[in-house]
Order: C-alpha cells, then sequence, then structure tokens
C-alpha cells in the first residue's frame, strides 16, 4: 500500500470519529498483512490481480444495503464495473486524478497506454451508474462529469489532515545554510524532480549560502545519474523512504518545502496534495508550480510560480527564514484540515440528495 494513501484514509478515520452528526465509516481492502485498525484483508482466494476488485465490489455491494452513500475511490481499468456498477445504486464515485492521463505515466510502455485504452471505456460505464460525482479539485470532478455524459450532482471533497495528529517541527533552521525538503513516496514523473534538476544546472549565479536539497522517497537509478552530474553548489541528499519521525527531523532543518512540480504531465493544473498539507502543519511554507485548489489566492505561506527558477527558489527559501513555525501552521489549519473537508462533503450530500443522509460509508 503506497503511504500516501494509508495516510489519507487514516486521517479521514481520525475525522469520522469526530463528527458525531454522521455515521462515517471508512473502510480499507488490502492484501497485506496488519496496516491500520479499519484495514481489511482480502482472502487468499481473491488476491490475484483483477480478482481483488470482484472482492472490492462483493464488499460495495453488502456496504450499498447498509448505508445511505457510498463513497467509493474510481478504481482504473476495471473489467467487474460492467457487472457491478448497475446494481449499486448509492454509489458516489471518488476521482484523484485524471486516470486515462495518469496511467501512462505509472506505468511507461505499452501496458500503461493499453490500461489507458481500457480506462477509457470502463471508466465512462461506471459513471453512466453513479449517483454522483467527487474529486479532490473542482477540476478533476468536472472532468469527470464531462467524460459521464450526465447531469449529476458533482463536488469536490479537499485532501487534508487530522491537524492535531500532525505535529509542528522543531525549528532548527540554520542561518548560513539553505536547506530545501521534497517529498514523495516515489519520485514519478508528474512530481517533476528532472524539473529541479534541470533549474539547478541552468542556475548562472551563486547562491548566497550553501544549499542542502532533501529528497525523501524513492529514486530510480536514471534519476540518481542525473544527480551525480550536478555540481557542487547544491548538496542533494538522497534520504530514501522514510518513516513520519524521522521525516520531522528533516522537517526540523528545513527552510521551504517543495510541492509537485510536473502536475501538467497529468492533465491536471491544480491539487489537494497530502505533502503541502503536511508541510504547512509542520510550519513549512511551499513552493509549487501549480494551484492548491484550498488555499485563497496570495496564501502568504503557499508560493506558486508557472516554473521552477532555482534562484527564484533560493530566494523565497531565504525570505522564509523570518517566518514563525507557529504563523505557518496556525494560519494554513482552517484549509488544510481533513475534518473540514469532510464536513463540506456531508453538507454537499445533504444539498445534493435529500431524500437519505443518515450514513456513509467512505472506501
Amino acid at each position: 500500500l503506497p503511504p500516501g494513501i494509508v495516510a489519507q484514509l487514516e486521517y479521514e478515520n481520525s475525522a469520522a470519529q469526530k463528527n458525531s452528526s454522521v455515521n462515517w465509516k471508512t473502510v480499507l481492502l488490502t492484501t497485506e498483512n496488519g496496516g491500520p485498525s479499519f484495514a481489511r484483508r482480502i482472502p487468499w482466494m481473491f488476491r490475484p490481480m483483477f480478482l481483488r476488485n470482484f472482492y472490492c465490489w462483493i464488499v460495495c455491494l453488502k456496504l450499498a444495503k447498509e448505508s445511505d452513500f457510498v463513497l467509493m475511490r474510481h478504481i482504473p481499468f476495471d473489467p467487474f464495473v460492467f457487472i457491478f456498477a448497475p446494481f449499486v445504486k448509492n454509489r458516489i464515485s471518488v476521482h484523484h486524478s485524471d486516470e486515462i492521463l495518469e496511467l501512462p505515466l505509472v506505468a511507461p510502455g505499452w501496458q500503461g497506454r493499453m490500461a489507458s485504452l481500457l480506462e477509457r471505456v470502463s471508466g465512462k460505464f461506471s459513471l453512466k451508474f453513479v449517483k454522483g460525482i467527487l474529486g479532490v479539485t473542482r477540476e478533476i470532478a468536472e472532468n469527470e462529469l464531462i467524460r459521464s455524459g450526465r447531469k449529476i450532482p458533482s463536488g469536490v471533497y479537499l485532501n487534508g489532515i487530522d491537524v492535531d495528529a500532525f505535529p509542528l517541527a522543531d525549528d532548527r533552521r540554520n542561518d548560513e545554510e539553505i536547506n530545501i525538503v521534497f517529498v514523495c513516496s516515489v519520485f514519478s514523473a508528474w512530481h517533476g524532480l528532472d524539473k529541479l534538476i534541470k533549474s539547478i544546472e541552468n542556475f548562472s549565479g551563486s547562491p548566497p549560502f550553501p544549499v542542502i536539497i532533501h529528497l525523501v522517497g524513492e529514486v530510480d537509478e536514471t534519476q540518481k545519474k542525473e544527480i551525480s552530474l550536478l555540481d557542487s553548489r547544491v548538496c542533494i541528499i538522497m534520504h530514501g523512504s522514510m518513516r513520519k519521525n524521522d521525516i520531522m527531523g528533516v522537517y526540523s532543518v528545513a527552510d521551504i518545502g517543495l510541492a509537485s512540480l510536473a502536475l501538467e504531465r497529468k492533465g491536471i493544473t491544480e491539487a489537494t496534495t497530502l505533502k503541502v498539507r503536511e508541510m504547512l502543519a509542520a510550519g513549512i511554507p511551499v513552493y509549487s508550480t501549480h494551484r492548491d485548489s484550498a488555499l485563497p489566492e496570495n496564501f502568504p505561506y503557499y508560493f506558486m510560480r508557472d516554473e521552477i527558477v532555482f534562484e527564484d527558489l533560493v530566494e523565497i527559501a531565504v525570505k522564509s527564514k523570518s517566518f514563525r513555525r507557529s504563523d505557518v501552521r496556525n494560519i494554513s489549519i482552517p484549509y488544510i484540515s481533513k475534518e473540514n473537508s469532510m464536513n463540506a462533503v456531508c453538507v454537499w450530500l445533504e444539498n445534493s440528495f435529500r431524500d437519505c443522509h443518515r450514513s456513509v460509508v467512505g472506501r
């Protein structure tokens, strides 16, 4: 399981406990042992690829009978959608990306292209039978609504975090060096590590202080080779995958964090990524090349640019040294809270479907 997805669901499950007006249950189906308390292990006979989807739909049918709504994260290129989708009348389809454009990036080559082609068919069929559509941004929700070809309710389910569970980072910033942190589970194409490397190559000046860039996550061999060719003006530390407590140690020295830098490769221009929320909660300003749809325009701790320019990044990192961690966190909380995001979804459900609004199952 990708740690980012697990973290999203843990934040959701925690926020659900604080809402006494709605019975919201989070369900995670996985082939793995352990995991969070709300995870269910798929029986062994259903663990092979695609059969997992079959089992998922069986569970979905059961939950649909017990609940007013089932919020189901969209399963791309799913063959069983043609069998089960018509029978789940209260399903809200939840989308985190433009799946058709994302699949070739996840699996480059013919496999990704084939998966994308299948998704064009299966995804459109799935949307013919949903009660409503939710996207993590308005842009994604509107794209899926257009793909459905229907006039049904669509809304936004913003990513968010349990701010009580995510602490403020210690402040161990160094006035004589610049520390930049870039966190991903895996540095896939849409995170734009290559753009960061290119911006360093194009940087002709001399930074006012030594610059250290901390990469937290899996870096592939091609990326490591590109990093090795950079000159010594910038030090890049590849930490690999890290646990939350260890990441907090990196956050403690960070002047600024990086959001994803190439989301246009997924066909989207805005996002509500989890790492942005976690960095803001930790008290770290963010530099980005996409709009965050949960944050207001000109939000003082989110610096959006059309493209990454290393000189600009360095200047903002120096400027960010004067920001108090507590100010960054406190001003950000209303916009990054999972509880606020879920409450907004509940209001949307009630307003869109007034005939039934007693309980919700999120998946």
